[in-house]
């Protein structure tokens, strides 16, 4: 039967249908094996892409069992010099249909397309709106208002059970010609063509509505609320990330005015006044003091006590008045104000958690947890700014919780550790936010 290999080199895909060949009349048995997987290792890399292929080479039928598949990858290391092989074997048929959706560009839980996919397609959808025709692509970027509440009580395995009904039941609202993708967690995003932007509201009222009837978890129910962003192509946006930001920033608004509505993107959403972008309109708020912490407790479900809390970026915006944490947040991350802001999130709590622990024996002094994001961790400074905030503040490491989202340790995994055990040496506890 041999073993069945889903084959990956260098993160690139294309189809090639091939059987190992053997190599050489008077080759022994053993130098057969060496041949049989190297020539399927060289079809890949001259392939640069996605190979399905059956392997008999015997050495790793023994090594993985007779009928088995596997995931072979293959990296090119120093061009005509060496090839380095990695395999590992999928347990099951659910495995080998994530690994296939996976490599198809797909999510691997619902199926529907992945982020880099569906921005393919929207690219295309953007050119062909330069042309003279009556339609123009919309996005809808939706997301389940307090949606890790399920996580939370019923496991992630009912998590996983409800996006996959919300998956369902939107691409079931959706018409012929729309797409549908999950971005991850529990954030959905649909590209739709459209004649107008009355349009693309009503459709996103319609997606809205298949939250109305709750979802069936461990025999009870459960009813959510969504939140749409949405964001209609003008002529003037020609690349997929600027009208992807643009819903995205459209939903945060959404979010921040209580969930469970759509909102439209309007050019002011994305306007901080006085004709500046917003990079340096944050700058300016960073040196006058616009931006501010506030603290969000966490609250124990046994005692009612304050546990610890949470830091969270604010900023009072002479004219827009208080931007939220959410939509604040999408901004930094798009500007690179987010190592500075970072600075003064971090400076600002262990400057409040000495006040708290100076009150004295009789104050209860919480924990305090300060998201970092991925381009703080990334930032090779890192580790000395949190031991100056400490040391200027006053602050004991063990008063403060660093959360670090996977996202960010997946940037640079072997640095992002790195930093994160000396931060970890001092006495500083970490939080892994997925």
């Amino acid at each position: 039967m041999g073993v069945h290999l889903l084959a990956q080199v260098q993160g690139r895909r294309a189809e090639l249908g091939a059987r190992v060949r053997q190599r050489g009349r008077k080759d022994t048995a053993g130098q057969l094996r060496r041949h049989a997987l190297f020539d399927l290792a060289w079809m890949v890399a001259l392939s640069a892409g996605v190979v399905i292929a059956v392997l008999g080479a015997p050495r790793v039928r023994d090594l993985l069992g007779d009928g088995a598949v596997a995931v072979l990858t293959a990296a090119v290391v120093l061009p005509m010099s060496a090839i380095l092989l990695s395999l590992r074997r999928l347990a099951d048929a659910g495995e080998v249909a994530k690994e296939l959706n996976k490599q198809a560009g797909r999510d691997p839980l619902t199926g529907l397309m992945g982020r880099n996919l569906l921005a393919e397609r929207l690219g295309s959808s953007l050119s062909r709106s330069m042309t003279p025709i009556s339609t123009r692509p919309a996005v809808l970027s939706v997301d389940v208002d307090r949606f890790a509440r399920v996580n939370d009580i019923y496991g992630h395995a009912a998590g996983d059970a409800v996006l996959k009904e919300i998956a369902v039941r939107l691409q079931s609202t959706l018409r012929r010609g729309d797409v549908l993708s999950r971005h991850g967690g529990d954030e959905f995003v649909a590209v739709c063509p459209v004649v107008s932007g009355k349009e693309a509201a009503a459709l996103a009222e319609r997606l809205l509505a298949q939250f109305r009837t709750p979802f069936s978890i461990d025999n009870s129910e459960i009813a959510f609320t969504a939140s749409i962003g949405v964001a209609l192509a003008d002529g003037s946006v020609h690349e997929p990330e600027l009208l992807l930001k643009s819903a995205q920033r459209a939903l945060n608004v959404a979010k921040n005015e209580g969930g469970g509505r759509a909102i439209v993107y309007q050019a002011s959403m994305g306007d901080f006044g006085g004709g500046m972008d917003a990079e340096t309109r944050l700058r300016f708020a960073l040196h006058r003091d616009e931006l501010r912490v506030a603290y969000q407790p966490i609250v124990s479900l046994r005692d009612g006590s304050v546990v610890a809390v949470e830091a969270m970026l604010r900023w009072d915006h002479p004219e827009r008045g208080v931007v939220e944490s959410d939509e604040l947040n999408a901004i930094l991350d798009e500007t690179g104000v987010i190592v500075e802001a970072g600075a003064f999130l971090l400076s600002e709590a262990c400057r409040q958690a000495r006040l708290w622990r100076d009150m004295g024996p009789h104050m209860e002094t919480p924990r305090i947890y300060v998201p970092v994001r991925a381009r703080q961790l990334a930032d090779p400074s890192f580790r000395s700014l949190v031991n100056r905030s400490l040391v200027e503040s006053g602050a004991r490491p063990s008063q403060l919780v660093l959360v670090i989202t996977e996202s960010a340790l997946m940037l640079d995994p072997d640095g992002a550790w790195a930093r994160l055990r000396d931060v970890k040496s001092s006495g500083v506890m970490l939080a892994l936010d997925q």
